[in-house]
């Protein structure tokens, strides 16, 4: 484990969101872990959630199509999802930097949530 006052340790939200882009959507596991990753780097520091705000569409658009690949996300990955898009929205700058790029990215995460076959 990095110390939390690092670089390395700064640059963690970037490099996940790097990833997240990266993986194949067929792989629900790393997604997921993806998501936990990144939902608990956030929940360290208002800091990480406008790095993940200033992630930019294609971070944010590869979260959203991990929850609208062919096979429905589990329900743990789309509680992590809720979770993450929560924590971010919890600090009013995340928000404000989420809205100034584009704005689009709470209502996708609403819809792609809406849209998910209910599993029982």
């Amino acid at each position: 484990l990095l110390p939390e006052d690092t670089p390395e340790f700064k640059s963690a939200v970037v490099i996940l969101c790097s990833n997240v882009q990266g993986i194949d959507i067929c792989d629900a596991k790393a997604y997921s872990s993806c998501l936990d990753a990144l939902n608990t780097l956030c929940q360290l520091s208002d800091e990480n959630k406008r790095e993940f705000a200033n992630a930019g569409n294609d971070c944010h658009n590869a979260v959203i199509r991990g929850l609208t690949r062919g096979d429905p996300p589990s329900l743990e990955t789309q509680e992590l999802a809720c979770q993450l898009f929560w924590c971010i929205t919890s600090d009013r700058a995340a928000v404000s930097l989420l809205s100034s790029n584009g704005g689009l990215l709470s209502r996708k995460i609403i819809d792609a949530l809406k849209n998910v076959p209910r599993v029982k």
